[in-house]
């Protein structure tokens, strides 16, 4: 239900005052979130990997609505990999937002819904072993970015969300991001 209330949310937006549309792109790295997999190395040293983590790559639109004000609808692959000699686990999910931001002189702070479509933690070698897939998960963001140039921004998101596994197993996702991205 949720992910179809997302997906008419971003289609109305991309459908209204598409004289002011503009591309976006966005790179993003996010730490934080409960321990999915652990991995230990023959040395003892360990790598996580936590439900809040990763790197994100979205694409998406910027409606303005008022010279102050506009949305922003993204669509995204976000994935947290961590190898071994003898295996590696991957974290990944599709993440679908839309956010409503205020402009000021030199910054936009927004918030909005975001929509994590088919999380996924597997595994390969001797953790092969390792797939567990989650349900959707709606999230809440808050986002302040700040104008780096005419079209470009960077900035902060602060994502909650809570993921349920196959096994209704609950998991905490919030994170912090530090975003990069651009208006064309």
């Amino acid at each position: 239900m949720s992910t179809k209330i997302i997906i008419t949310l971003c289609f109305l937006t991309l459908s209204t005052n598409a004289l002011s549309a503009k591309f976006v792109s966005e790179l993003s790295f996010h730490t934080g979130g409960d321990e999915l997999a652990k991995a230990t190395f023959i040395n003892g040293d360990t790598k996580s990997i936590n439900a809040g983590g990763g790197i994100q790559f979205a694409i998406g639109t910027k409606i303005d609505l008022s010279s102050n004000t506009f949305i922003k609808a993204l669509l995204g692959y976000n994935f947290h990999s961590e190898s071994v000699p003898n295996g590696s686990a991957e974290w990944k999910y599709v993440p679908m937002s839309i956010m409503y931001f205020k402009k000021t002189r030199q910054w936009y702070l927004g918030t909005g819904l975001t929509q994590h479509i088919t999380p996924n933690l597997s595994g390969t070698g001797d953790i092969g072993f390792l797939n567990v897939d989650y349900k959707d998960a709606l999230g809440l963001v808050i986002e302040a970015n700040y104008r780096s140039s005419s079209n470009g921004y960077i900035g902060f998101r602060y994502t909650m969300i809570t993921y349920v596994s196959e096994f209704n197993n609950k998991v905490e996702g919030n994170n912090i991001g530090l975003v990069m991205g651009g208006f064309y």
